[in-house]
């Protein structure tokens, strides 16, 4: 969470500076696609105490000794599929990729 935090500071001194710096836009950016490449690669149990996904994307979640399909919302709170409160959240990973349908299909 803390990085970031430090790349959303970075995005907004380039932009709200004394001067618009491209660059370090640039290099923000960079570093935003390289955070999401990791994440995608990395399938790993993310405890909620380091970071939350985005808010209302679906990602599985562990709740005590379950796991479902859940998002969290902008206030932080963890809704199920039927967007029922989740109380007990204590982990989350990202959904894997929808299976490729076969091209021939008919």
């Amino acid at each position: 969470m803390k990085r970031a935090r430090d790349i959303v500071e970075r995005i907004r001194c380039a932009i709200l500076g004394e001067s618009f710096d491209l660059k370090m836009l640039q290099d923000a950016a960079d570093e935003i696609a390289r955070l999401r490449l990791t994440d995608a690669l990395t399938v790993r149990w993310i405890p909620v105490t380091e970071r939350l996904p985005e808010p209302w994307v679906s990602v599985l979640v562990a709740v005590y000794e379950y796991v479902l399909v859940g998002r969290v919302d902008t206030d932080g709170v963890w809704r199920d599929c039927r967007d029922e409160t989740q109380r007990g959240v204590t982990h989350w990973m990202s959904l894997p990729a929808s299976p490729a349908l076969p091209t021939d299909a008919k």
